[in-house]
């Protein structure tokens, strides 16, 4: 700013160079930096060495001037910069007890107490005093995000004062205080520009700001929405925004950023109508004023068809699961749970044992593992609530039927809700976590509706139009009961529930005779290829077999490397060869290299793995290759029925080809990236090592590989567990290599500071 002031003024060119080639003015533009640093900016911090890194970094950014000025004779003096070491939530009493919002032109008297001078250097700022009176044109600020929930805060006093009490509407949070704040100091016609955690946009606890922050005379003119949570600082994942929000404007465009990264947020700023994005929901009942973040057309016309089909959000889901199912967090907290915790058992469940089940173990349509996650026994002197609820259960003699759907499922992944069907019998007591939603069908109620409602909620467009407006990892109740439905009568019951029958028989049949028979490891990916372990199947298998052993005495298999490299090594290196022996032989042999259970093995301990006799390699293979194609088109049968789903559902929408396209794509911010094929094995595994690993002396790290060119560092840690990390600076490899502690070295140079896949 200060350098187009100084261009304009002298009809210069607007960039630095102009005024670096002219002596005189780089000194007026030096004299001017450090005059507006030191008397401009302002900032209050309750952490003192806060403060110290704060003050040290602007003497950073104005050393340069300082050392134009000196060349020239000039001493440019700074005698502080105006940081406060101060809570600044604590603020004049006057003004916490004041009104809530003033009005244009309106000031709070408050009086210059030199007592209050004397316990806060701030004051004059907090009371709006002499200079300070018109308040900030500019506050910025990326406050703490810390929920009175999650941490032991004292949050009694702000709810007791009207000033903050009008930005709460449910759990504290830090940063909605720090809103109200910047609302507090904004100047006339002043912006406010703030970075603050997604649920700002459509989280209930923010209802109350979303409301203040559109207030006269204040209005929200600019949000952005990052689709990715490591987006401030690497390593870190906490998805956010950035709002800014001007005093005495009133447009009737909000200017709309998205994106993965700050340059594409910039690439891609568009306006839309305020009604559409900050008033497509209703105030009050299920929807808290949510605003609609996205530019995106398509996003748009998807949502005003679902309002509409809905007759403007009259009819959501929560009519259906309401009428049909008790809806509850689980049966037990997973914490309050622990106490009652016992070694997990094998097998069927034994009197007085409950098989607990938590979110991981539930997957769509799929049902639950015979292995549960744990299993718990009452013990009242342990717990007494939560043994009263297992002894309860134990003791329960009809069988429950419903609906499990995981509650906790990463936002920028969850291109669908995860739900099943459960029936919870006498002899075999099941318990679930808090980690999941519980709906238990109603006696009186059809399971036919219940298995319908199961597909619906298994749908993409159900995600999709939770996915709108939801800003965390958690699928709330509130949340999936607001999705707006079209009318309840005309609800696609008896299309549904045949296809959930369909799609749970072959699931379950997938289950049965791949996954446990096999242990086939089934796609993340619908379009994915399943993998099918050989040395599972040969296991299953009755056709002769010889160990890898006794093949290398043979000659039949020949090692060109050494035999304490592991096997992925050798096999990336083409080490390993068949000699002599047929197509299909060759074939099997690299199977069982790729075989998760041996390509993290030496050659040495290759040595015991049983294969096919070479002879018999065509028939075990023929057998073998016949499995996996039943079991990838057992999975593509599967996926084919959940595309049947959303069909069915689509048709109820009445979404066009346009806005089914959308919903299969999913949103940006919660669709998983496709693997590419340097990422992902033809297999879907991870991918393998490519480094020659060296062993180092460790407590945490076994061995380590660099490849200079693409700059991958790969890591194998004490646990066995293999990692790459990219685009590490040979320097830093050098330095690791060098280092007396390697683990020290990995903790503080490497660990969160670099993109990582496991291999």
């Amino acid at each position: 700013a200060l350098v187009t002031a100084l261009c304009n003024q002298h009809a210069l060119p607007d960039d630095e160079e102009g005024l670096h080639a002219n002596p005189e003015l780089r000194q007026e533009l030096a004299r001017r930096y450090l005059d507006d640093l030191a008397t401009l900016f302002f900032g209050m911090e309750l952490n003192p060495f806060a403060c110290y890194l704060a003050e040290m970094n602007m003497l950073i950014q104005c050393l340069d001037d300082l050392a134009v000025l000196r060349e020239k004779g000039e001493m440019h003096p700074v005698e502080r910069f105006q940081i406060y070491n101060t809570n600044s939530l604590l603020l004049p009493q006057e003004v916490l007890d004041g009104p809530t919002l003033l009005e244009v032109g309106e000031r709070l008297e408050i009086p210059d107490r030199l007592s209050d001078r004397l316990l806060d250097e701030a004051y004059p700022i907090k009371a709006k005093l002499s200079n300070h009176a018109q308040g900030f044109f500019y506050v910025v600020s990326n406050p703490p995000y810390v929920t009175s929930k999650r941490e032991p805060l004292d949050t009694t006093h702000f709810k007791e004062t009207s000033f903050y009490a009008s930005a709460l509407s449910g759990d504290t949070n830090l940063y909605l205080l720090f809103i109200r704040l910047g609302l507090y100091y904004l100047a006339e016609y002043g912006q406010m520009i703030y970075i603050m955690p997604l649920t700002l946009f459509g989280d209930r606890s923010a209802s109350a700001v979303r409301r203040l922050v559109r207030q006269k005379p204040f209005s929200p003119r600019a949000l952005v929405r990052f689709y990715r949570g490591n987006v401030l600082f690497r390593g870190v994942d906490q998805a956010v925004g950035i709002i800014r929000v001007d005093h005495t404007s009133y447009e009737s465009e909000v200017l709309i950023g998205e994106g993965a990264t700050i340059q594409e947020v910039q690439e891609t700023w568009a306006t839309v109508e305020e009604k559409t994005a900050l008033d497509t929901t209703s105030q009050g009942g299920l929807w808290q004023g949510e605003w609609l973040v996205t530019a995106d057309p398509v996003s748009l016309t998807i949502w005003q068809k679902a309002k509409q089909m809905s007759g403007d959000l009259k009819w959501h889901l929560s009519l259906l699961l309401d009428k049909n199912f008790d809806r509850k967090q689980g049966d037990v907290n997973a914490t309050h749970l622990n106490p009652l915790r016992i070694e997990k058992k094998a097998g069927a469940p034994t009197k007085g044992y409950v098989a607990i089940y938590k979110g991981e173990t539930v997957q769509p349509f799929a049902p639950l593992p015979p292995q549960p996650s744990d299993w718990a026994t009452p013990d009242p002197k342990k717990s007494q609530r939560v043994s009263a609820v297992l002894q309860e259960i134990i003791q329960s003699s009809g069988t429950e039927r419903g609906i499990v759907l995981r509650q906790v499922a990463r936002l920028n992944t969850r291109e669908n809700l995860v739900a099943t069907w459960f029936e919870r019998e006498p002899h075999k007591p099941t318990a679930f976590t808090n980690e999941l939603w519980r709906m238990t069908l109603f006696s009186q109620a059809s399971e036919t509706t219940g298995k319908a409602l199961l597909a619906l909620i298994n749908s993409r467009t159900i995600a999709y139009l939770l996915n709108l407006f939801s800003t965390n990892n958690h699928v709330g109740k509130d949340e999936l009961g607001r999705i707006p439905i079209p009318a309840p009568d005309t609800f696609p019951e008896a299309r549904l529930a045949d296809l959930a029958d369909e799609v749970l028989t072959v699931r379950s049949e997938i289950e049965r005779d791949f996954v446990a028979r096999y242990r086939t490891v089934l796609p993340d990916f619908d379009q994915g290829q399943i993998y099918l372990p050989p040395s599972v199947v040969l296991l299953a298998s009755s056709v002769p077999q010889l160990s890898a052993g006794n093949l290398v005495m043979q000659g039949v298999i020949k090692n060109h490397g050494p035999a304490h490299q592991k096997i992925k090594t050798l096999k990336n290196r083409s080490m390993i060869e068949s000699i002599g022996t047929d197509r299909a032989f060759k074939e099997l042999l690299q199977l069982f290299l790729d075989d998760p259970s041996v390509v993290n093995g030496t050659w040495i301990q290759f040595q015991n793995q049983a294969l096919p006799e070479p002879r018999a390699a065509g028939s075990w293979l023929a057998q073998y290759e016949a499995i996996r194609d039943n079991a990838q088109k057992k999975w593509e049968h599967f996926v084919l029925l959940k595309k049947e789903i959303d069909e069915v559902v689509a048709d109820w929408y009445g979404f066009d080809s346009i806005m089914r396209e959308a919903i299969n794509k999913g949103l940006p911010w919660a669709r998983r990236s496709l693997p590419s094929s340097s990422s992902l094995t033809e297999q879907g595994l991870p991918p393998e090592s490519q480094t020659d690993l060296k062993a180092v002396a460790s407590s945490l790290i076994n061995a380590i590989g660099y490849d200079e060119e693409t700059e991958h560092l790969e890591i194998e840690f004490s646990d066995g567990a293999l990692y790459l990390y990219k685009e590490v600076p040979g320097a830093i490899f050098r330095d690791f290599e060098r280092a007396d502690s390697k683990g020290k070295f990995f903790l503080e140079k490497i660990k969160d500071k670099y993109d990582r896949e496991r291999l």
